[in-house]
């Protein structure tokens, strides 16, 4: 058995082809004939509504540390998200089942700041020191036609 869909149950569902023209049905019944840039639109609306990125949030004011792990989908990326203060030393790590495009970033105005930045790398042990309050950012981005198992986790070295 495979699994479908949300839109691909609604397309075999609403969406029927008859003699090589495609249809539009309602309660099983033909209503008109789908134009192809119509259908397009909804395959692409398909797509993106499907996507797999996740974003995962951290909060180290409570916690002295965070750990967590994902499945990145092929094409995808995950993104880990906090608040962090000027100051604070960050040992931060990761491990994944293959190589992996990573980044730690923030954002000014505008421009994106990447503190690190690696392509193609499957683990990583860095410490980073906070140099401004502000929102910073762990990503990796899966460029291989496989998924990839991710494990992350950060330590603020300095809270007391």
């Amino acid at each position: 058995m495979t699994d479908t869909t949300p839109c691909q149950k609604l397309t075999s569902k609403f969406i029927k082809t008859h003699n090589g023209r495609i249809f539009a049905t309602a309660n099983y019944s033909v209503i008109s004939i789908v134009s192809a840039p119509m259908l397009l639109l909804f395959a692409l609306a398909c797509s993106v509504s499907t996507s797999r990125a996740e974003l995962i949030s951290f909060k180290l004011d409570t916690n002295l540390s965070f750990k967590t792990q994902s499945n990145i989908q092929p094409g995808k990326f995950t993104e880990v998200c906090g608040k962090l203060k000027k100051g604070n030393l960050i040992r931060w790590q990761f491990d994944s089942s293959a190589p992996l495009d990573f980044n730690i970033h923030y954002h000014e105005g505008k421009e994106v700041i990447f503190p690190y930045k690696m392509n193609a790398i499957k683990s990583a042990k860095e410490e980073l020191l906070i140099s401004l309050d502000q929102d910073y950012c762990w990503m990796w981005t899966n460029k291989s036609s496989e998924a990839v198992k991710l494990e992350m986790n950060l330590r603020n070295a300095q809270a007391q």
